[in-house]
């Protein structure tokens, strides 16, 4: 995990390194907002921008067959409770409790804001920003940046990048 700045703004880099394997043929499939990173022979990781940019599945070919790694993977069914996956915890984990107002926020030179349990990165779309496939590996790059709604949450500039290759 890197932390960089860009344009004056932190952006946040996470790298999942699985590049460099023998006899890769590395590819990057987009279908129906999911887009595929695979190398080939044994290995494909699932992300789904628009869901929270998070890391939605993790396949390994292994003694005949593909198997899924990660719990309630592409399920984005209305399960209550933990629904899986490998969810961005930004620009909190876990809860955030004032401890004046005992309420699940934060204060800030004087104003409360709200910040939902393990942030709210999770929560909003991503967009996807750039890709790149070589003999080498496949990457995706996603962002999600301020707006409107995220600086009800976080009242700061900012430009969150996530890489998966």
């Amino acid at each position: 995990m890197t932390l960089q700045l860009n344009s004056n703004l932190p952006v946040l880099v996470l790298l999942l390194g699985w590049c460099g394997c023998a006899d890769a043929d590395y590819s990057i499939e987009t279908t129906a907002g999911r887009v595929t990173l695979s190398n080939g022979t044994d290995i494909q990781v699932a992300v789904v921008p628009e869901a929270g940019g998070e890391l939605s599945g993790l396949s390994v070919f292994f003694d005949g067959e593909w198997r899924e790694l990660i719990y309630r993977a592409l399920d984005y069914g209305g399960a209550k409770g933990w629904r899986g996956k490998a969810q961005l915890l930004w620009p909190a984990t876990g809860i955030t409790l004032n401890r004046e107002s005992q309420e699940q926020a934060y204060d800030l030179d004087g104003v409360e804001y709200p910040m939902p349990f393990h942030g709210f990165a999770k929560a909003h779309p991503w967009r996807l920003v750039g890709q790149e496939q070589t003999g080498e590996y496949a990457s995706v790059t996603l962002e999600l940046e301020d707006n409107e709604e995220t600086r009800r949450y976080y009242p700061f500039d900012f430009r969150l990048r996530v890489e998966y290759r």
